[in-house]
């Protein structure tokens, strides 16, 4: 056995984890080497997570998650946005964000297969695609924790200026309040070894 002091390994496989005097204890398997490893996490250790959300175009939903990530959970993460197909920032989006304090207006777009070809690596993928185009929402790989939040697509919505930008008020506070709790959940040690 190797005992290490680690907060994350690449390709591993969790065996066993539980908490003792303070801090999560964890025993792994390393594929790499085929050697089981004891990995002590301290909580008191601040790494931050890296999340990337994603959406179809990255105009509107997953820039926004972005957004609220960013002013919210700095602390503990780093947050980025992708889309299958770039497209152009919804302006209608950067206005209700303006709205609640946050500039996104200067952001650009960007691929998920840019960054896969890039080899960057997150800790956790959350897509934020409505459930009709769930089965269009890109699927980051690796060994990556992915969860899938469900918000309906500002770009389809319809009716007067202000009736829209209405239906997007809500979809930024749906967002808002899904970063929130996710900070509150996934800020713990313990949610990444689940």
């Amino acid at each position: 056995m190797t005992k290490v002091v680690a907060d994350f390994f690449c390709f591993t496989i969790s065996l066993n984890c539980n908490i003792q005097e303070g801090e999560l204890v964890c025993l792994f398997l390393n594929e790499a080497i085929q050697q089981p490893l004891i990995i002590i996490v301290k909580e008191n250790v601040m790494i931050q997570r890296k999340i990337l959300f994603v959406c179809i175009h990255n105009s509107a939903r997953s820039q926004m998650a972005e957004a609220f990530l960013k002013k919210y959970g700095r602390e503990y993460f780093e947050a980025e946005s992708a889309g299958l197909e770039p497209g152009k920032l919804n302006p209608n989006v950067v206005k209700v964000v303006q709205e609640v304090g946050i500039d996104i207006s200067k952001n650009s777009t960007q691929s998920v297969f840019d960054l896969f070809k890039q080899g960057r690596v997150f800790n956790a993928v959350i897509t934020v695609c409505d459930g009709a185009s769930a089965e269009s929402c890109p699927i980051f790989p690796g060994v990556v924790k992915r969860l899938g939040w469900s918000f309906e697509d500002p770009s389809s919505f319809t009716g007067t200026p202000e009736e829209i930008l209405e239906k997007t008020r809500k979809v930024r506070d749906e967002i808002k309040d899904s970063v929130l709790a996710f900070i509150e959940d996934a800020k713990h040690l313990e949610y990444w070894v689940k």
